[in-house]
């Protein structure tokens, strides 16, 4: 199984861009493709998308409160589940294919005390799934205590201070609010992108602006315990399309069983 999960800055529109995803997405042979970042796609541009891409099934969550829609291809019939809208930013939609239920956010890129809130939200609603496999990942615009020593060593937090919009994004007190992430791994997900060490996921080559002014890991697969049991593993890819696709690189998490 590989599923992938991609940021794809304003939704590709710039017709270079979109032919690098589409021809990076085709080369891949992936079960599942989950997106953020959807500006301006509809079912119909999405399911053209994913005929030439070779998925059968697309779902795009068209009614989440903003623009920056999330949307999902599959190579197997796509079961809406639901969705998460109230006080979150962007929404989760909750869908199944290929036996897993798969939660996609894209969490508040604004203050970090929200990102609390939205992850107690999908915290909550994740606990309906223990006994089923399932997984949550998407862009979720907050940073993780696992790679503590990482931003620790690169002075991060003097540089975050020094920035207003993203001191209130990253930071609470004076320091790295690591909680968002911290209440979904204390709800019994486990963060499978952290066996190679620290992997950022902004900025890429092509835009660095800003809010991704350094190495940061913003771009989560996280794995319930009924899922883990098929020892899935996720890293970044960083190649020469993903340099150019988006101002995210992908995360790709797959398993053999």
């Amino acid at each position: 199984m590989k599923i992938i999960q991609y940021n794809v800055l304003d939704g590709c529109q710039e017709p270079g861009r979109l032919s690098l995803l589409k021809n990076w997405i085709a080369n891949q042979q992936a079960d599942i493709v989950g997106f953020n970042e959807l500006n301006d796609w509809t079912k119909e541009s999405l399911a053209d998308f994913a005929e030439q891409t070779y998925f059968s099934y697309s779902y795009l969550f068209e009614d989440q409160p903003s623009k920056y829609r999330i949307g999902l291809m599959s190579k197997t019939p796509i079961e809406y589940k639901g969705c998460l809208t109230e006080h979150f930013w962007h929404g989760v939609i909750h869908v199944k294919t290929a036996g897993i239920n798969i939660m996609i956010t894209h969490l508040s890129p604004a203050e970090s005390v929200s990102r609390e809130k939205e992850a107690a939200s999908i915290a909550a609603h994740m606990v309906n799934m223990q006994n089923e496999p399932a997984l949550l990942m998407g862009d979720m615009n907050t940073l993780s205590a696992h790679d503590s020593r990482y931003y620790t060593e690169a002075n991060m937090l003097q540089l975050l201070n020094g920035n207003e919009k993203l001191s209130l994004k990253f930071c609470h007190h004076g320091t790295i609010n690591y909680k968002p992430m911290q209440i979904l791994l204390d709800s019994g997900l486990t963060d499978v992108g952290t066996s190679h060490g620290f992997q950022h996921s902004v900025p890429t080559q092509m835009n660095e602006d800003a809010m991704h002014a350094a190495k940061l890991r913003l771009d989560y697969v996280l794995i319930n315990k009924a899922l883990l049991q098929r020892n899935p593993a996720a890293s970044i890819c960083y190649d020469q399309e993903t340099d150019l696709i988006s101002d995210h690189y992908p995360i790709v998490c797959t398993w053999s069983s």
